[in-house]
């Protein structure tokens, strides 16, 4: 059975021991995210910024964006799959949606075109067309991009950075 959810003091219990049964039968049966997703909806408000925090969604990587508590809830609920897809470009993707409100983005990588050929040559630098292995931009409807200012594009700069692949850079938000 593994270890007991129980303390040793109650857990020869056999009352207890019935319980604990329960217990593991019920957390079997429910996803872990049903169980979150019904936290996140019904604790109160007071704890919101507490959750956000604890779950890596405060600051630009989420609460700064949230305007309610029902902004501060939705994002929540996307926590964990955020942090598991953050430093891809899907990650990149999902945080603008969930946590900007911007769908359909896109994440051009590979500014410089380069395509491994299987020869290791160095031409005298580090980047080609201008452009290094790491470079990307980010491009966004440009239906949304005309409405943004360029605090408010400064910002999703911040979001993307925190997002992003640590050894990466952005280069530019463009509108497609």
């Amino acid at each position: 059975m593994g270890r007991s959810l129980l303390p040793d003091t109650i857990s020869s219990v056999p009352e207890f021991a019935v319980f604990e049964t329960l217990c593991r039968q019920i957390s079997n049966e429910l996803p872990s995210d049903a169980i979150l997703t019904h936290l996140y909806d019904t604790c109160p408000e007071s704890v919101l910024d507490a959750l956000m925090w604890e779950n890596g969604m405060d600051g630009y990587a989420g609460s700064y964006f949230c305007n309610s508590p029902a902004d501060k809830r939705r994002i929540l609920k996307k926590a964990s799959y955020l942090k598991d897809k953050r430093g891809k470009n899907i990650g990149i993707i999902t945080a603008l949606e969930v946590v900007a409100g911007i769908p359909d983005a896109r994440v051009n990588d590979n500014l410089g075109g380069i395509i491994y050929n299987g020869l290791h040559l160095y031409n005298g630098t580090y980047t080609y067309n201008g452009y290094g292995w790491y470079d990307f931009e980010v491009q966004i409807p440009s239906a949304v991009y005309s409405t943004l200012t360029s605090g408010q594009l400064d910002d999703l700069t911040k979001l993307i950075n925190k997002y992003k692949r640590t050894v990466c850079r952005l280069v530019d938000i463009v509108p497609y």
